[in-house]
């Protein structure tokens, strides 16, 4: 098993066209062995929309609610499962997003439709579709994307923001300008 709590390990190369992508059966599952998500994102003239994973952090979280049925037996506490968070691209700029979860400072309620499973167009793969309250926005600038505020002939110490704002709801994502959802 890859101690993943060393550096190097922390990240894997990716070669379009020949790495693998991680499975279990059917369902795709992220190097942790966690499912994936999913979501598309295109305008209605764009030919095919391009789909976008979604990497689901997920705790266990104890509840001591007793299940329908057991009244009256003993039972141990049960284990729930937590969405704390949601790793993504911006589909504009192509930078990391995190989006927290509701019980999270400042967080979102996300949904995982466990019961909204898509086939990949990409690599046939199932993955659930996922829905984030509220907007989403990338805060991203170029010279944190490049690494130099003077990157694609900008002058020195300027930089330009990505500011994209939408939204995700069951599995596609669209565009918030000026307050209209497009």
């Amino acid at each position: 098993m890859t101690d993943f709590t060393k550096f190097e390990n922390q990240f894997q190369k990716h070669t379009v066209g020949k790495s693998q992508q991680n499975r279990k059966g059917q369902m795709a599952v992220n190097d942790f062995g966690r499912p994936e998500a999913m979501f598309v994102y295109g305008k209605a003239q764009d030919a095919a929309p391009t789909e976008f994973t979604v990497d689901i952090d997920m705790a266990e979280v104890r509840t001591d609610q007793i299940s329908n049925g057991r009244e009256g037996m003993y039972q141990p506490a049960n284990y729930d499962v937590d969405i704390v968070g949601a790793q993504f691209l911006c589909p504009c700029c192509y930078s990391p997003l995190y989006v927290k979860g509701k019980n999270m400072p400042d967080g979102k309620e996300i949904t995982v439709h466990w019961d909204q499973m898509v086939q990949s167009e990409n690599d046939g793969l199932m993955r659930p579709t996922i829905s984030i309250d509220g907007v989403l926005k990338c805060d991203y600038y170029d010279y944190e994307i490049v690494g130099s505020g003077a990157a694609g002939g900008q002058s020195k110490g300027m930089s330009m923001r990505c500011g994209w704002q939408g939204g995700v709801i069951r599995g596609r994502m669209f565009d918030h300008k000026g307050g209209l959802i497009l």
